[in-house]
């Protein structure tokens, strides 16, 4: 049977509005729900992993993040920048070290760009991939993120600048 974990904890930072007791509830019935300290834990036997906590994330268990998503597991991120804010308890209180591009590169995000809403009329699903089809009208337009990916590690140009090697991942 799939494990998909939910990284939610109700003392760590949060970007948005935090999920309500009845919310919460409905979140515990549809997944393992693991706290900062269990999250490390949890990812080990997980399927997929579910992150509501936006940029931030519980800096001892990125060693665990890291190895799950590096091993081809499910990973949904909401709420920000992913894994831009690397969080740790010092004398029992969560401490924010500055925002930083380390831990979201090392998956492969080069860059997290805003995009605004302006100029867009209408949400509409993907063709080719209709998993959304008939579930559009759930949506609203909202500011979001785009992740600039860098898929190649491979230079076949050494003596150029960049990387023009295979890619090393399919994007949908």
């Amino acid at each position: 049977m799939s494990k998909t974990v939910l990284f939610y904890d109700e003392s760590f930072p949060y970007e948005g509005q935090r999920p309500g007791e009845s919310q919460l509830a409905r979140l515990k019935e549809v997944f393992a729900v693991a706290d900062a300290g269990q999250l490390a834990e949890a990812l080990a036997d997980a399927d997929a992993f579910v992150h509501i906590h936006g940029a931030y994330f519980p800096k001892d268990a990125w060693k665990a993040i890291f190895s799950h998503a590096s091993q081809g597991k499910g990973l949904l991120h909401a709420g920000g920048a992913p894994f831009k804010i690397p969080v740790y308890r010092e004398n029992g209180e969560w401490v924010q070290e500055p925002a930083q591009t380390a831990y979201h590169q090392q998956l492969h995000i080069n860059e997290v760009l805003s995009v605004s809403v302006d100029g867009i009329e209408k949400l509409a699903h993907n063709a080719d991939v209709p998993l959304f089809a008939d579930n559009v009208k759930l949506f609203t337009l909202e500011p979001t993120f785009g992740l600039v990916l860098h898929v190649t590690r491979s230079d076949d140009h050494p003596a150029e600048g960049g990387t023009a090697g295979p890619m090393d991942a399919h994007i949908y």
